[in-house]
């Protein structure tokens, strides 16, 4: 990780400080403490600067507490130009500590599919109202989507593009990565296979003018044109017991505040929640008092008829949610409501099962007639 000229640097065992050189001749003024009395050492204050987005990835490399992934390289800084190409410009951020309540950072997660991913952008980059930066999150593509991703950074100061050092095959780590170094109040979440409608962002924020919501979704478009939830109401603010019983955010249509998604220490990428990190979040936020809203006007178009996202372990996914379920149905105030709840989820799993028995089945006929 760089460091931005003049303001810290790495010291022993690669903590981060401001640059001290001291004089072996100089003797020091201090008295020694009398026994048993502890010296207080001086502190070390780094001079006030205006810190890009070098010095932004070391703040939050040092002063994150959360598990969010760390290690994953920011490609802003300049040592990585000669693997990953000069950095075609700058980005003013202003004091670190001056951050954009009120706006909005768009994280688009992405891996090997640069074509979809330049469609997600622009649908992105055409809202009425406009976000503050978009944070184009790569989990390691071998093809040619980072040279494709420079060239959109050279031409729009708004887009940055991020990449982890090795493929996680999985979402949540390469969501973290966006999450860590975005700057705006809010975030903002999609995937490369959607897009948004041009009003996604102004109908959202319109809403959350007057409220006090922390998590705000709505309904999507499927591929074939219908919405993703028939009759949903104009507005509904889901309780702890409903989110329990199903996840109803749509992910690509999500809206949260960026530090009570830090609070939570992002998305988990345990093994065993690959496919359901954020319903996992959503969870967590719900046990935390966070209020949720969901606009039942569809807002994102949420591609599902591809080859790749019908998934081939629905079981084990459903044990997962199922597990989820249990493990906040008994936190904190046991209540009958919340293990209804978890007992609905585990009898999914046999659901599913089931469903999966009786089209291995069908299959199995269809080939031996």
């Amino acid at each position: 990780m760089s460091r931005a000229p003049g303001t810290v640097a790495r010291g022993p065992r690669g903590r981060i400080g401001p640059t001290h050189r001291t004089s072996p001749r100089r003797r020091s003024s201090r008295r020694a403490a009398p026994v048993g009395r502890a010296t207080p050492s001086p502190k070390r204050v780094p001079r006030p600067s205006l810190l890009g987005p070098p010095a932004l990835c070391v703040h939050l490399a040092t002063t994150t507490s959360s598990p969010l992934r760390r290690g994953a390289r920011c490609f802003d800084h300049p040592q990585d130009t000669a693997a990953s190409g000069p950095r075609p410009h700058t980005h003013t951020l202003g004091l670190l500590s001056q951050l954009d309540s009120d706006a909005v950072s768009v994280v688009i997660v992405t891996y090997q599919r640069p074509d979809a991913c330049e469609r997600a952008l622009r649908s992105v980059l055409a809202q009425s109202d406009p976000p503050l930066e978009v944070l184009v999150c790569d989990d390691c593509s071998a093809d040619d989507t980072e040279q494709r991703m420079r060239r959109w950074e050279q031409r729009d100061a708004r887009v940055r593009y991020l990449r982890t050092e090795r493929n996680s095959g999985a979402p949540a780590a390469t969501r973290n990565l966006g999450v860590e170094h975005a700057r705006g109040g809010w975030i903002a979440f999609l995937d490369d296979d959607d897009e948004w409608l041009p009003h996604r962002l102004a109908a959202q924020r319109a809403a959350i003018a007057g409220d006090t919501a922390d998590v705000v979704a709505a309904n999507a478009l499927r591929s074939d044109g219908s919405a993703y939830f028939d009759k949903a109401p104009a507005v509904w603010r889901p309780t702890r017991p409903e989110l329990l019983r199903s996840n109803p955010i749509i992910m690509c249509s999500v809206l949260v505040r960026r530090e009570l998604l830090l609070s939570t220490g992002g998305f988990p990428t345990a093994g065993w929640t690959t496919g359901i990190d954020d319903y996992a979040v959503w969870l967590e936020l719900a046990d935390r008092g966070a209020r949720f809203l969901i606009l039942g006007e569809p807002l994102v178009r949420y591609e599902d008829a591809a080859g790749d996202r019908l998934s081939r372990k629905r079981a084990r996914s459903q044990l997962g949610v199922a597990r989820l379920a249990w493990e906040h149905a008994l936190r904190g105030r046991i209540s009958a409501t919340a293990i209804r709840a978890a007992l609905r989820q585990s009898a999914g799993v046999g659901y599913v099962l089931g469903n999966e028995a009786l089209a291995a089945l069908h299959a199995y006929g269809r080939s031996a007639a």
